[in-house]
């Protein structure tokens, strides 16, 4: 469902934001996020490709989305398509700064 993985969407972004700030270090974060032994620094990589701005930006094109639904401005299909769209564009041009 749509509503459903968006909320999941912003979660997330929401805890990897978090995280980001919290100086905790790769132990602590695999069992604050249940990442399975051995993935740890993975996870920390993964984390460390996205700036702190990024995942603001993030969250607040999930709240646009999520105000679109709510309007009827969009449905909630074509909302999180269009989401996805923006944050893997807003993904890329991370990695074309480097």
């Amino acid at each position: 469902e749509p509503v459903r993985l968006l909320a999941l969407l912003s979660r997330t972004l929401r805890d990897w934001l978090g995280a980001k700030g919290s100086g905790e270090n790769a132990s602590l974060l695999a069992m604050r996020f249940r990442i399975r032994r051995g993935d740890e620094n993975r996870f920390v990589q993964d984390l460390a490709r996205w700036s702190e701005d990024a995942l603001t930006e993030g969250v607040n094109q999930c709240l646009q989305a999520e105000q679109s639904i709510k309007t009827g401005k969009e449905t909630p299909e074509m909302a999180l398509t269009l989401l996805t769209l923006s944050l893997c564009g807003g993904r890329q041009a991370v990695h074309a700064g480097r």
